[in-house]
């Protein structure tokens, strides 16, 4: 297997597998930007990785929605490359010992519901809305840039500002997909 994508997009560590394909570590061979890749065997002409990019290319350019950079089939494989995002809500309240405080989870509740307003404005319902699928990074409130995630501590997770994106398919696939579509949209993604 060709480890570049999308002729400058290289193949690093693998950091999740699930029941949809694997995640790693990427980076682009230029600009030097840690990506996320997501890798599925192609052997379904419609795989969920494909409906996944279809989806993101739709919410994209909404707040916490990943930027697709990249998406493709080479070799044998359905590719995605997207923003590397942060750790799990779930990842979050564990490293928090199972708490967060009254003002964490009504500011962590504002972001979710706008978020999911944003997806269903356009036409579309995710139904495995869970902590482990919601993926965070942290932004700095002052530059509304990016903390990399390894020079975060506790304390960033509980003072800073949340950009959420409820993550399609992390997880091993269920009998519902996790998004689904009113039939206005139906055309659109068949």
């Amino acid at each position: 297997m060709d480890f570049t994508f999308g002729g400058k997009y290289r193949l690093e560590e693998e950091i999740a597998v699930g029941g949809c394909g694997q995640v790693f570590l990427g980076v682009h061979t230029i600009a030097g930007k840690e990506v996320a890749i997501k890798l599925e065997p192609a052997i379904a002409k419609h795989g969920p990785l494909k409906q996944e990019s279809k989806i993101y290319k739709t919410l994209m350019g909404g707040t916490g929605v990943p930027w697709v950079m990249w998406s493709g089939r080479q070799g044998d494989y359905n590719v995605m490359v997207i923003d590397l995002l942060g750790p799990s809500l779930e990842d979050l309240f564990k490293m928090c010992n199972r708490h967060f405080s009254p003002k964490t989870v009504l500011l962590l509740a504002d972001q979710l519901i706008s978020r999911i307003e944003f997806i269903h404005t356009h036409g579309l319902v995710h139904r495995d809305v869970k902590p482990a699928n919601v993926l965070t990074q942290l932004v700095q409130p002052t530059t509304s840039s990016s903390i990399p995630y390894q020079s975060c501590t506790i304390s960033h997770f509980v003072t800073s500002n949340y950009v959420s994106i409820l993550e399609a398919c992390s997880h091993p696939v269920q009998r519902r997909p996790p998004f689904t579509h009113t039939t206005r949209q139906h055309e659109r993604y068949t």
